[in-house]
């Protein structure tokens, strides 16, 4: 087992025991459950509600609300990062099959013989510009580590 999965399996199982002492100790512990609107009137939701109980209705909504709202923004990172795994995967192939190419000869017809130009009258050509060189290749970096 991986350190890393001891200490997590250590802190779910203090949060557990903390949680459940504090259950233990409030369970007779109750409140009344009131939805008041000031002057225009209240209503009794529940008389006598253990606090345990509410409490553990609070943070499962919570959970819910936050699974919801965050599952959607998941499920919209993972379709984007498997289209771009896709994009990745198309030009390595790509890339692959340009380095299989560049070896083999190119099978080109004979160029006809087309007639010879004709002479121009003579002007001064300027040399061409030189061709910038490339930076040099840099270590790609692990898409792994990235994510």
């Amino acid at each position: 087992m991986k350190p890393v999965t001891i200490v997590i399996g250590l802190l779910v199982l203090l949060l557990v025991a903390v949680i459940g002492l504090f259950g233990w100790q409030n369970l007779l512990t109750r409140v009344d459950l009131v939805f008041s609107l000031g002057p225009i009137g209240g209503w009794y939701i529940a008389k006598a509600f253990p606090v345990p109980y509410l409490m553990g209705i609070c943070l499962a909504g919570g959970f819910l609300v936050a699974s919801i709202w965050l599952g959607g923004r998941s499920l919209v990172s993972g379709r984007r990062a498997k289209a771009l795994e896709r994009q990745v995967a198309a030009l390595q192939d790509e890339i692959e099959w340009g380095r299989r190419n560049v070896g083999s000869p190119k099978k080109t017809a004979a160029p006809a013989k087309s007639p010879a130009p004709a002479p121009r009258a003579s002007v001064p050509v300027a040399a061409p510009a030189p061709k910038p060189t490339p930076p040099p290749e840099a270590d790609v970096p692990d898409f792994d580590d990235l994510i």
